[in-house]
């Protein structure tokens, strides 16, 4: 019995076999469009996917400007702090140059007196 069951439905694969071949023709049109279907959402997914790289790239270069724009603010305000506290620097050294000078004529000045008053 166990062999008649397996005879019937190696009968019955052979027949669907069978029955699917006969029209090879219609077969090969249902792969084609299934085929057409998949290239087709390929080729909308490359689109959105090229369409996504592109607003990737404009926002990578809006980042970019924006990052150099701030950069050079950054660099602009550090020069101008700089150049500001030279210029305060200057002005200090200047005026303890003055005292030193001045300080240099006061001793000079009370060199001479104690040399006067040893005489």
């Amino acid at each position: 019995m166990a062999s008649e069951v397996t005879k019937g439905s190696q009968t019955r694969e052979k027949k669907d076999k069978r029955d699917r071949s006969q029209d090879p023709l219609a077969a090969v049109e249902k792969r084609v469009v299934l085929l057409e279907i998949a290239v087709g959402d390929g080729q909308d997914r490359f689109t959105e996917i090229s369409a996504t790289i592109e607003g990737l790239e404009a926002g990578l270069e809006d980042l970019k400007n924006g990052l150099l724009g701030t950069l050079n603010e950054a660099l602009d305000t550090q020069h101008k702090e700089r150049v500001s506290l030279e210029d305060k620097l200057v002005a200090v050294l200047g005026k303890l140059q003055e005292q030193v000078n001045e300080l240099r004529g006061t001793s000079s000045y009370a060199r001479r007196l104690l040399v006067l008053e040893a005489w």
